[in-house]
């Protein structure tokens, strides 16, 4: 929640002060987060998922990110950015991915609490919150002219911080519910391929549908 709420804080001075590096860092913090999202998975389920890779991406990102010249302007409630696709496609694949592992932790998991608790971590850490982005998206698509590159990230990021209402329950849920261990459960190569590809493909179908999305909104909305 702090790296959102530090781009939070960055698109409001970038905004004010018209800086677009004050925007990229900002940027920059959001993508971190997911770093670690992914190793709070790892302390919590004790399952190696090698969330550590997700380091050298975020900085090969940040790279890209700093080179790139980048457009913004102020929209509705949130940052409308015209140089999101990279960036975008490289956080979306980081958040499947660590979905996927949080679901396969779940098949692995016997008990309905402790089932419970990881839906919760789930919802709790970014899921619900996506979720109520998504849907405004998807109606504000008939008749205003969104982007799901550039306004729904920053759409997500900005009612983000609705996720802190859930996170008190969500830790006692975990706490409660999900004891701790200091068991090590090992991932064979298969099994950790496996989870890659889905996530990969999972990425794919949903990229090239994604912008067919808004135009069959429109044409269902003034047929």
């Amino acid at each position: 929640m702090t790296f959102i709420a530090g781009h939070q804080l960055a698109e409001f001075l970038s905004i004010n002060f018209g800086n677009e590096l004050i925007y990229k860092i900002g940027l920059l913090s959001s993508i971190t987060g997911m770093i670690f999202f992914m190793i709070s998975l790892e302390k919590l389920s004790n399952y190696d998922f090698k969330g550590n890779l997700f380091i050298p991406i975020v900085l090969i990102l940040a790279i890209y990110i700093f080179k790139t010249p980048m457009t913004f302007k102020d929209f509705l409630f949130w940052i409308r950015g015209n140089s999101h696709h990279i960036w975008v496609l490289v956080w979306t694949g980081m958040f499947i991915y660590w979905n996927i592992c949080s679901i396969y932790i779940l098949e692995k998991t016997r008990t309905l609490k402790q089932k419970s608790a990881i839906k919760w971590y789930l919802w709790g850490v970014l899921d619900i919150t996506f979720v109520l982005a998504l849907i405004y998206f998807l109606i504000g698509s008939v008749g205003i002219q969104l982007n799901i590159f550039s306004d729904l990230p920053s759409i997500w990021c900005t009612i983000s911080i609705i996720q802190l209402l859930f996170v008190p329950y969500m830790f006692k849920k975990i706490k409660g519910d999900y004891p701790q261990n200091n068991v090590k459960h090992r991932i064979n190569l298969k099994v950790q391929s496996a989870l890659i590809i889905i996530s990969l493909i999972i990425l794919t179908i949903s990229w090239n549908i994604a912008p067919l999305i808004p135009k069959f909104l429109n044409k269902l909305a003034f047929k």
